[in-house]
C-alpha cells in the first residue's frame, strides 16, 4: 500500500513538473494586446517600429521608445528584431523550423547583447506593399514579449 502510494505522488510531482515547466508558447497564447514583456529584467513596451522589405520576409525593428523610422539604431536601446514572412500563417519558433528572434539590450559597459529566442509563435496577419500586421510570443529564459504589432515598411 505504501509502494502504491509514494509511485503515485512521485508520478503526481514529475506531471506539475512537466506541466509547470512548460511555457505557453502557441499562437493561442498570443495576447490580442499590444506587444509587451519583460528584457533583461526590465519592462519592455512596443511603442514604435518600421519594417526593411526582402525577397522573402520583412526584417521588423520595434522599440519601446521613439525610433527614428528606417533609421539605423546602434542598440544602445532595448528592441526586438523579427523576419517576418511575407505570407500570412502561423510559423512557430525554432532553430529547425527557420524561425527566430531576436530581443537586444545593452549590458553595463553599453556593449548590445543578442538574445535569441528559439521557443515562441509568430502569427502573420497581413503584409501590404504599406505594413506589417503580426502577433507573437516569444521566449528565452527570463525573457519573454507577447502580443500585437503593427509597423509600416521602409521605402
Amino acid at each position: 500500500m505504501r509502494r502504491g502510494f509514494r509511485f503515485k505522488g512521485i508520478v503526481s510531482v514529475l506531471a506539475f513538473l512537466l506541466v509547470a515547466g512548460c511555457a505557453n508558447t502557441g499562437a493561442e497564447d498570443i495576447s490580442s494586446g499590444t506587444l509587451a514583456g519583460t528584457i533583461n529584467g526590465e519592462a519592455w513596451s512596443f511603442v514604435a517600429g518600421w519594417g526593411d522589405p526582402g525577397d522573402s520576409d520583412v526584417l521588423v525593428s520595434l522599440f519601446s521608445g521613439a525610433a527614428t523610422a528606417c533609421g539605423f539604431e546602434d542598440g544602445s536601446e532595448t528592441h526586438v528584431l523579427i523576419a517576418v514572412p511575407l505570407t500570412p500563417g502561423t510559423y512557430p519558433f525554432g532553430l529547425d523550423k527557420g524561425q527566430v528572434a531576436t530581443m537586444v539590450y545593452s549590458m553595463t559597459d553599453g556593449t548590445p547583447m543578442n538574445v535569441v529566442a528559439t521557443t515562441g509563435t509568430l502569427v502573420v496577419h497581413e503584409v501590404t506593399a504599406e505594413k506589417v500586421t503580426a502577433g507573437v510570443v516569444m521566449v528565452d529564459g527570463d525573457h519573454e514579449v507577447n502580443g500585437q504589432f503593427e509597423v509600416t515598411l521602409c521605402p
